[in-house]
């Protein structure tokens, strides 16, 4: 579960704070009045808009720390806490001297007192809070580093599972353009296909996903060579079309798996099918001896690696009816 956006954390864990600070101080100068037993209406209305001051105060330190945090550590959030509630102590001061010097000559004692308690009051409170929202940031930090972490994880993950052309792939090939030198058009196709096909296995080498159409040209290209070197022995079929990204080589891979566990056959039919419907992509990719079965996953690198690319990047594998069914939410 992800963690709430860290403003919210803070603002929520200031607010009822403020709120202490408004009622604490006038609790405070009830307590104070009575113990000296020289309370009066007017150090109530004083204590009222003292803690007004400072509840206003004390939110503009917090919100102003928590933008400051950014490239300042405890030490200096502490400081800084310190010296902004030790201004409003003195602001507070000047504003009674100024506004109610008679009030201030009349209950010296009272008021000295109730200043010191406020002032250890609002700094406690103060630097209570700047600590909390100093540990909030660090969490939040390394959050944000888990998931970084996580990501280059799963793209070191998938960069490892990716497969590569099949070298078997390549030197058939080659053997069929040697066996159609005399048929320069058809030599002449497989061999920039070919081309096509090693261009692009390069060029992936720095990605691990790619748009699904992208997929079915490459595949195409494959399927075009194959359909060459085994004639009227191979048909193939692809329709459908998307720009969702989704691993690379997925769908050449289980094409290829197609192709060289049934080329005993004498006649293979390959089908890739895209469909996008529902908030769902759906790819499948089935051929026409039908002999894969759910439990070869695992009896081999190919059909696992898939899988497990799949499942890394969101999506879900599985095997139907002798063909191989991917989903993705989109």
């Amino acid at each position: 579960m992800k963690r709430k956006n860290g403003f919210f954390i803070s603002v929520s864990f200031i607010l009822p704070f403020i709120l202490v600070i408004l009622f604490g101080g006038v609790l405070i100068s009830i307590i104070i009045g009575f113990i000296l037993d020289d309370f009066s209406p007017e150090l109530l209305r004083v204590s009222i808009v003292n803690s007004v001051v400072f509840a206003c105060g004390v939110t503009m330190n917090m919100l102003i720390l928590m933008f400051l945090l950014k490239n300042t550590g405890l030490k200096t959030a502490v400081f800084i806490s310190f010296s902004v509630s030790s201004g409003l102590i003195i602001f507070d001061l000047l504003y009674l001297l100024v506004s109610e010097p008679l009030f201030f000559y009349a209950y010296k004692n009272v008021v000295s007192l109730y200043l010191i308690i406020n002032f250890v009051f609002v700094i406690t409170i103060s630097i209570v809070m700047t600590i909390f929202i100093c540990m909030n940031k660090m969490l939040n930090d390394k959050e944000n580093e888990f998931q970084k972490e996580k990501m280059l994880r799963t793209q070191t993950e998938l960069s490892l599972l990716t497969s590569k052309l099949n070298p078997h792939f390549l030197f058939n090939a080659l053997n069929t353009v040697a066996a159609l030198l005399d048929d320069k058009s058809r030599a002449e196709k497989v061999l920039l296909d070919l081309s096509a096909l090693l261009r692009e296995n390069l060029s992936i080498n720095d990605k691990s996903l790619r748009p699904v159409d992208d997929e079915l040209k490459y595949t195409e290209k494959y399927l075009s060579i194959q359909k060459v070197r085994f004639e009227n022995r191979l048909d193939y079929s692809i329709t459908g079309d998307s720009k969702y990204q989704i691993p690379v080589l997925i769908i050449q891979t289980l094409v290829e798996n197609s192709v060289k566990h049934n080329a005993d056959l004498d006649v293979l039919f390959v089908s890739v099918n895209v469909e996008e419907s529902g908030g769902l992509l759906k790819i499948s990719v089935s051929d026409s001896a039908k002999r894969l079965k759910p439990e070869m996953i695992g009896q081999g690198m190919g059909l696992a690696n898939c899988r497990d690319r799949i499942n890394l990047t969101g999506g879900r594998m599985e095997i139907l009816d002798g063909g191989v069914e991917i989903e993705y939410k989109i």
